[in-house]
């Protein structure tokens, strides 16, 4: 973007929201006036052009918050750098962030729900005490809604958390939903994430992981069709030594859908002895869809056991006819193949009631469709 840069609809109502602002504040504003909102041209949003996104966004729309505890309303300063930012937009924009410390373990319900237009939110979610959280998020749109929400967490020593983000399927709205994860020694952060797509979507985790006996693991599936869009990115800072963390995404594209698959993992010198493995397995139903995929590991230390895997291809021909061969209708057997490439994602997923929902879900989807 040049001098002569000038917003489309979208941009101007995330402009307007940062009218006035001062300090970090008003930081955001000058890069969003200056450059706008990133589009392919973006390196890390080449598959994903939220400044496309924002251009028929006509109007301010709001983010509704709806949770079994009544937060905090804090004003937190973010860090932000010269590159966009989502999370940064979304705290900066939002002005008040809701604050929730739980001091208890035991599960805890969150629903996000955008309206028409462009709106914003801000959470941050605290778990301090080395006890055993589930932290299950929802996510809603309108049609014809824009919204960017920043969702961190704070996991305590020896804390263990399980995050659990479910999209509803959104054809004709669009989520870009940020997060910034900061584990404690000892603490274990499980987090699995399910989405059907949205006209423009994108989930985009960042762990900042400190070893010292701490454990992680990023899942995440996505099951995508006709005009569908979904963006799973994630960056992972391993910074101290022993740590550990799994990566498993799958996905399922089909009548003309489009998926990212975006992972990084950062091995700080001082990361010895570290063991991280990122996977991502992609099938393509038809040949009008699309996956783009870009796995990456950036190793400084000598002592680690790291790998990445990836694969794109489609339904297998061979486990389908050996099936068949067993007295499954065809379609009964394309079903279950589905199915279980997908359910593999979800086994993280402690509360079997909640496993279970999730797993319903990818059913009623792929009725139909194979």
């Amino acid at each position: 973007m040049g001098a002569n840069f000038e917003p489309n609809n979208g941009e101007a109502i995330f402009i307007a929201m940062l009218d006035g602002s001062d300090g970090w504040r008003k930081d955001v504003r000058d890069r969003l006036v200056a450059k706008g909102l990133p589009t392919k041209r973006d390196e890390a949003w080449k598959w994903s052009d939220l400044r496309r996104a924002a251009r028929d966004i006509t109007k301010r729309g709001s983010t509704q918050l709806r949770a079994e505890m009544a937060p905090q309303w804090a004003d937190l300063k973010r860090e932000t750098g010269d590159e966009f930012s989502a999370g940064a937009l979304a705290q900066a924009a939002a002005h008040q962030t809701a604050f929730f410390r739980h001091h208890l373990g035991g599960t805890y319900n969150i629903e996000l729900g955008a309206s028409v237009g462009a709106s914003v939110a801000s959470v941050v979610i605290s778990l301090p005490r080395a006890l055993e959280y589930t932290i299950l998020e929802h996510y809603r749109a309108a049609d014809g809604a824009l919204a960017i929400a920043n969702v961190d967490y704070e996991v305590g020593p020896g804390a263990k958390v399980n995050r659990v983000v479910l999209f509803d399927d959104a054809p004709q709205a669009g989520w870009v939903l940020s997060s910034n994860v900061s584990l404690a020694p000892g603490a274990s952060f499980t987090q699995t994430s399910l989405t059907f797509g949205a006209k423009f979507l994108r989930q985009e985790t960042r762990l900042s992981h400190p070893g010292q006996g701490a454990t992680a693991t990023l899942n995440g599936a996505y099951l995508v069709g006709a005009g569908g869009h979904a963006d799973m990115t994630s960056i992972v800072n391993m910074q101290g030594e022993g740590g550990e963390l799994d990566q498993l995404t799958k996905g399922i594209v089909h009548s003309g859908g489009r998926a990212v698959f975006q992972g990084k993992i950062h091995v700080d010198q001082a990361a010895q002895k570290t063991a991280a493995n990122m996977t991502h397995r992609g099938m393509i139903i038809d040949d009008r869809s699309e996956i783009d995929s870009k796995p990456e590991l950036e190793i400084y230390a000598d002592d680690v056991e790291c790998s990445h895997g990836n694969a794109i291809g489609t339904l297998d021909e061979m486990a389908l006819f050996y099936m068949q061969q067993r007295g499954l209708p065809e379609a009964d057997a394309r079903r279950l193949l589905v199915e279980s490439f997908l359910d593999e994602t979800l086994s993280a997923v402690k509360d079997e009631k909640t496993r279970d929902s999730l797993s319903g879900r990818i059913a009623a989807k792929l009725k139909g469709l194979v």
